[in-house]
């Protein structure tokens, strides 16, 4: 299979290399924008590859759409032979593309700054990850990233708080590269979406004034985000309408709820945890609930987990009429509150289980809901809504 993508690549090459002489300009910037709509990555790498002409059009693109490859990272590098880790490539581009020691400004046409792949290199126990951290820390790279010459602690339990120096210094470098190019004129440099396992709380409001285009933030760490992290944002980011996080705890949830209220009102569209995430122990409180009221007419999309016997306070979110998607999961049972007892619970209050279900009923652009170790009190009337047809409406109840 391996043999035949090659071979495969091989005859686009020779396809694109007869052809580049005879083909107009125009012909192939509507090749290359083709390929980078289909999310053709080795085809967007083989332009590059034609000329210093196509190269600049063809990576342009390739960065722009980076974060949508199926591994988070491209191969475009190869040193003396040998074949770089491909996200480890990524970032060494990116780095010293944001100290000017590139050919292209490769971070200034990222749209996304998504440091998944990031972290993936330091993933794991020092020693398996020895041969990534090596590739991509190399002395090269020491001489613009002062944390990464702390080499004593590459592969010792202090290799942790070194990889969030680390993290913290490259998002610096790429946000005020891409800040400064803004700046001076260059159009292209705008950064959207921002997503990393270790942001802190200082950093994101030093961040904010760099970011006037965000819209979309994702931390891993829910308990970052407070008042003033919201303050930051309001007066900086005054596009932001997705925040997303991978942990939470519940003891923090007026804090949160103290970011949710410090946001501009009716600004927020998405909020909640990572799908993947979801997990009880991230479940949010309602104080948290009560917040997103602030975001009643613009709230699209929400996905978290309630804590036991929490069920009814759903009812806070009644204003909220525009959910399109809505994704509850309960924590599983225990021996106070054993399978059932929730929606025995609920169906003891059946004034605000009917108030809950009439909500339900009032977001008539609900297209997606999905319920977990909570009952299903109201799909089969929500499915004979008539503003609903019930083919374009996605329920699931596990």
């Amino acid at each position: 299979m391996a043999n035949a993508r090659t071979e495969t690549g091989l005859a686009r090459a020779k396809l694109l290399a007869s052809a580049r002489s005879t083909l107009h300009p125009e012909i192939w910037w509507m090749v290359v924008e083709e390929l980078s709509e289909s999310h053709d990555f080795d085809g967007l790498f083989l332009c590059a590859r034609l000329n210093r002409r196509m190269a600049h059009m063809a990576l342009r693109r390739l960065y722009g759409i980076y974060d949508l490859s199926p591994a988070c990272n491209l191969q475009i590098c190869y040193l003396k032979g040998d074949k770089f880790e491909k996200s480890a490539c990524l970032w060494r581009s990116l780095v010293l593309s944001s100290v000017g020691e590139t050919l292209y400004p490769y971070c200034c046409w990222i749209k996304s700054l998504k440091l998944t792949s990031f972290d993936r290199l330091f993933a794991g126990p020092p020693v398996t990850c020895r041969s990534s951290r090596a590739r991509f820390l190399s002395s090269h790279i020491g001489k613009y990233l002062s944390s990464a010459k702390d080499r004593d602690n590459y592969y010792t339990e202090n290799f942790d708080r070194l990889k969030r120096d680390i993290t913290t210094e490259v998002v610096d470098k790429v946000i005020n590269y891409i800040k400064a190019a803004s700046d001076h004129g260059d159009t292209v440099s705008t950064l959207y979406s921002l997503q990393a396992p270790w942001f802190s709380s200082a950093s994101l409001m030093t961040w904010a004034p760099s970011l006037s285009q965000l819209t979309s933030l994702t931390v891993d760490d829910g308990t970052v985000l407070n008042s003033d992290v919201a303050q930051a944002f309001r007066e900086n980011c005054p596009a932001l309408k997705e925040v997303h996080y991978c942990e939470f705890q519940r003891t923090n949830d007026l804090q949160m709820a103290g970011f949710l209220r410090g946001l501009a009102p009716n600004t927020l569209e998405s909020f909640g945890v990572v799908r993947e995430s979801l997990d009880f122990r991230h479940s949010i409180g309602i104080e948290s609930l009560k917040a997103l009221t602030e975001h009643a007419s613009s709230l699209k999309r929400l996905g978290f987990y309630l804590p036991q016997a929490a069920l009814e306070s759903l009812v806070v979110l009644s204003d909220c009429v525009s959910i399109e998607s809505l994704t509850l999961a309960h924590e599983p049972p225990t021996q106070d509150f054993p399978h059932g007892s929730w929606g025995n619970t609920l169906q003891g209050h059946m004034s605000r289980s009917e108030r809950i279900l009439s909500w339900l009923r009032r977001c008539t652009h609900l297209k997606e809901l999905k319920f977990t170790e909570i009952p299903d009190f109201g799909v089969p009337e929500l499915l004979e809504c008539p503003e609903r047809p019930s083919d374009k409406f996605d329920h699931q109840v596990q």
